[in-house]
């Protein structure tokens, strides 16, 4: 859900060597813990970012996706 104060979703059905990485707006890089299950989503704890707008970033080795979420 967008906003969100605890969990990050991420649908990587058929895609393989994804990256997932989540920026501040002033750019400092979140590390985050998370896991995907056999369909392919994944399941990011953000709980321990602050409040704020933040960027996720999905790689992989032909796309990039970029997507503005909330945390509460």
């Amino acid at each position: 859900p967008n906003p969100s104060a605890g969990a990050l979703f991420v649908r990587t059905i058929g895609m393989k060597n994804v990256q997932v990485s989540i920026a501040s707006v002033s750019g400092r890089t979140h590390i985050l813990t998370g896991s995907t299950d056999a369909k392919g989503l994944s399941l990011w704890d953000i709980s321990g970012l602050a409040p704020g707008v933040y960027f996720v970033r999905v790689q992989t080795a032909s796309t990039v996706a970029v997507r503005k979420i909330v945390v509460e």
